[in-house]
This record gives structure tokens, sequence and C-alpha cells, in this order.
């Protein structure tokens, strides 16, 4: 069975660029990326449908979310504002479930560090 050919639009962040530039590949998933600036991605679909996960894990449900940490560029982030809202609403995780790590977007602030090790 051949791959999915998926056009994806995304920012060139640190987070993206990985898929991006091929150096992570999607199992099963041939991307076409585009890069866009978000006001040109926010004209052309609406962007808060995914959260990336590490398939070593074990999530496999949002539920599975719960006492994790996930990474974050700013709390505030109208991205993160919809993901909080979906995962409270629509599956009953609330933010208080999660531990965010809140990080820069090329760097890790040096406090931390350790928490994602």
């Amino acid at each position: 069975m051949s791959n999915l050919k998926l056009s994806i639009a995304i920012g060139d962040y640190d987070r993206t660029r990985p898929i991006a530039d091929g150096s992570v590949k999607n199992d099963g998933v041939d991307p076409t990326c585009s890069l866009l600036s978000p006001e040109e991605m926010f004209f052309r679909a609406f962007r808060h449908t995914s959260i990336y996960i590490r398939t070593d894990r074990g999530i496999k449900k949002p539920q599975d979310l719960k006492g994790k940490r996930i990474g974050i560029a700013e709390y505030q982030l109208s991205a993160n504002v919809w993901v909080r809202g979906i995962l409270e609403d629509g599956f009953g995780v609330k933010p208080s479930d999660i531990v965010w790590i809140r990080g820069g977007m090329d760097t890790v602030p040096p406090d931390y560090s350790s928490a994602l090790i």
C-alpha cells in the first residue's frame, strides 16, 4: 500500500522544521510541506486540529495526556487556548491534568531543561 499524500501548511519553527526538512518521518505519510506565515495559514485553514506526540510514550487517546508534560512556546497562544478547550470540552482532560512546559521558539529556557529529560 502506498503512503498517504498529505499537504501540510506549517510555520518555520524549531518544532515543525524537522517535518518540513524530512528529518522526522510520519509512518504511512508523504507530506508536501508549505512554510507559511500565520496570517496565510489562518486564511487557508483551521489549524487547531492536531497535537503532535511521541509514539513511544503510550499515548493512544486524548485521556492518555493526563499527567504528561506538553511543551508549548507560550501558554496564551491562540492554538494552545483552542487545544486546551478542545481537550477539556471534548475529552474531559482539564488543563490542570497536564504539566505545561513553556519554552522558547528555538531553545529551552535553562530552568526547564531538567524537566524534559
